[in-house]
């Protein structure tokens, strides 16, 4: 199986996102359903799973509705020692977008504990 993008799991996490407003849903269960959704892509791949999480607390903070879980394991998966292991699968190119999408999600959740 193909490993996404950064750029093809944030277009594919927010249309389901999307999706799940659209039907009716709030943003609490809006995230569980990508989380359903998701859950054996985030299974097989670690890379993946930080890229949905990523973008599940980006879309949270957007919303200004930040589920707990998501936020704990945000930063659970952003923690140096396991993030120095999944940093290391990307390109050059994504390596830099997903550190800033990082700094940026951290520093705002931070502000807000």
């Amino acid at each position: 199986m193909e490993i996404w993008s950064y750029e093809e799991a944030n277009e594919i996490v927010r249309e389901n996102f999307n999706q799940s407003l659209a039907l009716g849903l709030n943003i609490v269960q809006s995230v569980e359903r990508a989380l359903y959704e998701f859950e054996t892509v985030m299974e097989e791949n670690e890379i993946e799973k930080l890229m949905i999480y990523i973008i599940l607390t980006k879309l949270g903070v957007e919303h200004n509705e930040v589920r707990p879980d998501i936020c704990d394991e945000f930063f659970r998966l952003t923690e140096t020692h396991t993030l120095l292991q999944i940093l290391n699968q990307f390109d050059n190119t994504e390596l830099n977008i997903v550190k800033k999408e990082i700094d940026e999600l951290r520093r705002r959740l931070l502000k807000e504990i």
